[in-house]
């Protein structure tokens, strides 16, 4: 499955590791520079992410990019890892780039899809994933 992961943090490298584990094309998408730099400039120069657990261990390809537009559009699965207050700023971001073929889910969850279905309106975006 193509797995398209928004937000570098800890949930969300710790979802790219264990999906990328499992045989899945991940990218991982950062939209600032604001914290986590260290870490992702290591996943960008690696292309790889580290993962060590009781899940598993080891290290497993991944891609990475600032640009939504670059992995968006073709993932299955689009997982949103950032803070909810930031669910605003994210879904202008991302809402250009989603299509009705794709599943997307909000960690954490609340009522950000309704955010993220009226900046898919105001982006010309008519399409419905499932959220």
């Amino acid at each position: 499955m193509n797995v398209a992961i928004v937000g570098s943090g800890h949930g969300g490298c710790a979802m790219a590791g264990t999906l990328a584990m499992a045989g899945h094309d991940v990218t991982v998408v950062k939209l600032t520079n604001s914290i986590h730099v260290d870490n992702w400039n290591a996943i960008q120069e690696r292309k790889t992410i580290r993962l060590s657990g009781i899940e598993g261990s080891g290290e497993f390809p991944i891609h990475a990019t600032t640009k939504p537009e670059q992995a968006l559009p073709t993932a299955d699965l689009v997982l949103i890892f950032y803070v909810s207050n930031y669910h605003e700023r994210v879904a202008k971001s991302c809402a250009p780039h989603l299509n009705s073929r794709q599943i997307v889910a909000l960690n954490p969850g609340y009522a950000g899809s309704l955010l993220f279905h009226a900046e898919m309106r105001a982006a010309g975006n008519t399409s419905f994933p499932l959220f």
